[in-house]
C-alpha cells in the first residue's frame, strides 16, 4: 500500500472536514474502448464476480472484453447526453447541491463526487481533499437498501398494490427474483394495461434506470398487451431528495468539527501560541 505524504500544516487553519460522494461507476465515454476499460475494472473485482480468479480471467479477457464493449457502448450511447453520463451528471450536482444545503443548515463542509469505477476515483478524490486541507474525511455511498418497503409503507399502498423486482442480471448464474422484464410482461398478459415504475434503488437516473426500464422495459410491457407505461425519474437534483440527502449527512457528522467558528481573533491566538512552542508554520 502506497502512502502519500502529508499536506503542509498551517497554523490558524480552521478544521476542516470532506465528504466524497460515492457512488458506483460509469464510463468516460459511450465508445468500445471506453467500455472496454470500465468493464475491466468493474468485471475484476473479485465482489462483483465470484468465480476462480485464473478460470475467470481466461473468460474475462479472452472472450467478454472482446464482445461486450461494443454491445454496452451502444447502450449508453442511447443515454448519453450532451454533458456526459447521465449518472455521472447527476452525481456532481449532487455533490455541489449537498455542499449548499449544508452550508445553509451551517455545516462548512466540502464535497466532492467519486466513482468505485471509474472517474473520478475515490483514491483522487480522497488525495484532492487531503491536498484541501481536510482532517475529516465521510465516505458518502449514493446507494440505496430496503427502500422499496420503506416507500410502499409510507405511500400506504396495499401488499397487493405493488411488486418488487429486480434487474441487471448479468452472466447465466441464477439472479435475485422476480426478473423486472419478465415480470412486467406477466402483468400484461393478465390484461394489466398501466404500470408505474420506480427504481428506488438508485439515486440518479442511469443506464440501468433509462435504457433497462424506461427503454427496454416499456418495450417489453407495451408488445405483450400492456397500454400505459409510467417511469418516475429518480431523485436526481430535486429539492427532496437533496434535503434528505443533507439531514442524512448531519446525522452521521455528528460531532465533527463543521460548525465551529472562524473567529480571525481565536485563529490568530492560535498561531501565535503554536509560534511560542517553537512551531514554524
Amino acid at each position: 500500500m502506497r502512502y502519500r505524504p502529508e499536506p503542509a500544516f498551517k497554523h490558524g487553519q480552521a478544521p476542516r472536514v470532506g465528504i466524497v460522494w460515492a457512488n458506483l461507476g460509469t464510463p468516460d465515454a459511450p465508445t468500445p474502448s471506453a467500455l472496454r476499460r470500465y468493464l475491466a475494472q468493474f468485471l475484476s473485482d473479485t465482489r462483483v464476480v465470484e468465480i476462480p480468479a485464473l478460470a475467470w480471467k481466461i473468460i474475462l479477457h479472452g472472450i467478454i472484453l472482446r464482445v461486450r464493449p461494443a454491445q454496452s457502448a451502444a447502450k449508453y450511447a442511447s443515454v448519453w447526453t450532451p454533458e456526459g453520463s447521465p449518472l455521472a451528471v447527476w452525481t456532481q450536482r449532487q455533490a455541489k447541491l449537498l455542499q449548499g444545503y449544508l452550508g445553509e443548515r451551517g455545516h462548512a463542509v466540502t464535497v466532492l463526487p467519486a466513482m468505485r469505477y471509474g472517474q473520478p476515483s475515490i483514491e483522487s478524490t480522497l488525495n484532492a481533499l487531503r491536498a484541501q486541507g481536510a482532517e475529516k474525511i465521510l465516505i458518502l455511498p449514493c446507494q440505496c437498501h430496503k427502500t422499496a418497503r420503506l416507500l410502499a409503507e409510507a405511500l400506504e399502498l396495499s401488499r397487493d398494490s405493488y411488486q418488487v423486482t429486480f434487474q441487471s442480471r448479468f452472466g447465466k448464474a441464477k439472479w435475485l427474483e422476480p426478473s423486472t422484464e419478465p415480470t412486467l410482461k406477466a402483468l400484461a398478459g393478465q390484461g394489466q394495461k398501466r404500470v408505474d415504475v420506480i427504481c428506488p434503488g438508485f439515486v440518479a437516473d442511469c443506464l440501468e434506470t433509462l435504457e433497462e426500464i424506461q427503454m427496454e422495459g416499456k418495450q417489453a410491457f407495451m408488445a405483450a398487451g400492456g397500454k400505459q407505461f409510467h417511469y418516475i425519474p429518480c431523485l436526481n437534483a430535486s429539492h427532496e431528495g437533496i434535503s434528505a440527502l443533507a439531514q442524512i449527512a448531519i446525522e452521521q457528522l455528528a460531532g465533527w468539527p463543521t460548525t465551529l467558528a472562524t473567529d480571525p481573533a481565536l485563529l490568530a491566538a492560535s498561531v501565535s501560541r503554536a509560534r511560542e512552542m517553537g512551531a514554524g508554520g
